[in-house]
């Protein structure tokens, strides 16, 4: 989905629902007050199947981290917001979230925080990435990332062109969403930065019949690694068109997705993950949190749409956690501030292995500009450079 517009069918949360998480997470403490979570989700909408994956990945997180006593002795409750991606709903939602249900903390799983950012800053209320691509992450010292930002998805993209030694790089984007074509002068000034030709680009809108015409152009533009910033499924077709063209370049896309079960993206495709790849089950930390799906949200390990961002707000808990723990929490409420001290506390950690290394700067904003990779072959996911992140700070052209 960076900067793609995803047409996809809601999962699990369905449009206006509020969705509170307490009775139902087992109790970590009777005598301390819960820490308070507020999940903003575009969970029906454009975006709906890649980030309906989010609230039940944190709140099987909140069960998993209530059985073991909560954080200090705090229970988390969770509640969960859908937006539909409308600016004006979500910015509702917040209000409603820090003056009603005085939330401790917000997890963004939207494209249009940009409608509440200065209130929730105002507020003192920080912000915890499920999604770490939206522009406040590099830009709102409020904002804390949990993985790559998205001022270093095209400097992974073109690196990953390079990687897999192609001359030219171009892109297909989403006709539906303004931030698709918005991304497109990043994308060529980063190409151009890094030394690899961009020579084309051109819109897809889902509702086409077909993706002909783009893999012409693209082929006859010599492009060797095209860039697919379109939903799983238009990506998949348009991956399709081009075979049936004779067209096979490499595809960079959104790790976002369960590519080798797509035709057309089952080989030749590599992206980056802000996180560790979420098909990889055999490090500790996946191995914990694989275990905790299965027992709290079996459904969701069974899920289609199961991708990247299941592993992001499963660390946006665990970052939380580590927060709270640094911080100290004593008895009483919780305060934000307590958190946000506990945010800047944290120096170079991975959650376990989970992310790359995090580190909070009080006052500024804190991109994170590490990535790692995720690729396909024969139909099956690969980690084709290992699962060591790779952090590259922009060329100083971009900065």
């Amino acid at each position: 989905m960076r900067q793609a517009c995803a047409i996809s069918a809601a999962m699990i949360v369905a449009a206006g629902v509020l969705s509170v998480l307490g009775s139902g997470v087992e109790s970590a403490s009777a005598a301390e007050p819960p820490i308070t979570v507020g999940i903003v989700c575009s969970c029906s909408g454009a975006f709906a199947g890649q980030l309906g994956v989010g609230p039940p990945a944190y709140q099987a997180w909140a069960k998993w981290q209530n059985s073991k006593g909560g954080i200090d002795g705090h229970k988390v409750d969770v509640i969960v917001k859908d937006d539909a991606l409308n600016p004006a709903t979500s910015s509702t939602e917040v209000h409603a979230l820090i003056s009603q249900n005085h939330v401790q903390a917000l997890v963004d799983d939207t494209d249009v925080d940009a409608a509440w950012a200065a209130y929730a800053k105002q507020s003192g209320v920080p912000v915890i990435a499920g999604l770490s691509f939206p522009q406040n992450f590099t830009t709102n010292s409020d904002f804390f990332a949990d993985g790559e930002t998205l001022d270093a998805y095209n400097e992974g993209y073109v690196d990953a062109a390079k990687a897999v030694k192609a001359k030219n790089i171009g892109e297909v984007y989403c006709a539906e969403a303004a931030t698709c074509q918005e991304g497109l002068t990043a994308f060529f000034s980063t190409a151009k930065a890094l030394g690899l030709p961009a020579s084309f680009s051109e819109a897809a809108s889902a509702s086409a019949p077909n993706y002909t015409a783009q893999c012409v152009a693209a082929q006859q533009a010599g492009v060797q690694a095209l860039e697919l910033a379109l939903a799983d499924t238009t990506a998949a077709s348009v991956a399709g068109d081009c075979n049936k063209q004779g067209y096979n370049p490499w595809y960079i896309v959104d790790p976002a997705a369960n590519y080798p079960s797509l035709p057309g993206l089952q080989t030749k495709m590599i992206s980056t993950s802000g996180a560790i790849p979420f098909n990889i089950k055999n490090t500790p930390g996946t191995k914990t949190m694989y275990a905790a799906l299965n027992k709290y949200e079996p459904s969701l390990v069974k899920s289609v749409n199961f991708n990247e961002y299941v592993v992001q707000f499963w660390a946006a808990g665990l970052l939380l956690t580590a927060a709270g723990e640094a911080a100290g929490l004593k008895s009483g409420a919780v305060t934000s501030a307590e958190l946000i001290k506990g945010l800047y506390k944290i120096k170079n950690d991975t959650l376990g292995g989970l992310t790359p290394p995090l580190t909070f700067h009080k006052g500024v904003p804190n991109p994170v500009d590490c990535w790692f990779y995720q690729g396909t072959k024969d139909g099956k996911f690969t980690t084709p450079f290992g699962l060591k992140p790779v952090c590259q700070k922009p060329p100083k052209a971009l900065a």
